[in-house]
């Protein structure tokens, strides 16, 4: 009987561009410019907003939804993988793990950080539009969908532009 092989999963590496705007959704009271790595970002806002109100981030600390937009100061390169299932696979098969037998994405960013000389992770259209028939995705994400960006530390790469509320619904407010 024949075992059959795992895809291998090599990313490709880019540079991001300077003056790109990205923003970072949280619920958290705690103040802060520019979160410490790993950070999420986003392309889109409302994926943002979506994030700021989501049942696990105001489980964790209910205090402050908002939005925070960042311009890229400068040109980070990042691992760019096709899908969060890829990414798993990939932080899987170099035992970046944690107790549990599939590693999560706190673990994957750790191992990310801390073994691939890269400055993050892009996974691109990773947060879908939301779909009326399916009940999926994201209310106000555009199409094609919005990008997951994860930074190892954002502090060299960000300047902040601006916090927006934002209310359960995931309406922002300036």
């Amino acid at each position: 009987m024949k075992r059959s092989r795992r895809k291998e999963i090599e990313p490709e590496f880019i540079q991001l561009a300077r003056r790109a705007r990205i923003y970072h959704g949280t619920s958290t009271s705690t103040q802060f410019r520019i979160p410490r790595g790993p950070a999420w970002f986003t392309d889109q806002k409302a994926a943002a907003a979506w994030f700021a109100t989501s049942w696990l981030s105001m489980r964790r600390d209910p205090g402050r939804p908002r939005v925070i937009e960042y311009e890229m100061t400068g040109s980070p390169t990042v691992a760019v993988f096709e899908s969060e299932y890829d990414l798993l696979t990939f932080a899987a098969a170099h035992r970046w793990r944690q107790e549990r037998r599939s590693p999560g994405l706190y673990q994957a960013a750790k191992g990310v950080c801390a073994n691939m000389n890269v400055d993050g992770w892009l996974v691109p259209r990773a947060y879908l539009p939301y779909d009326d028939f399916e009940d999926t995705g994201i209310p106000g994400v555009r199409e094609p969908g919005a990008d997951d960006l994860m930074l190892c530390d954002p502090r060299p790469f960000l300047r902040r532009i601006k916090s927006s509320k934002v209310t359960p619904l995931g309406r922002t407010s300036e």
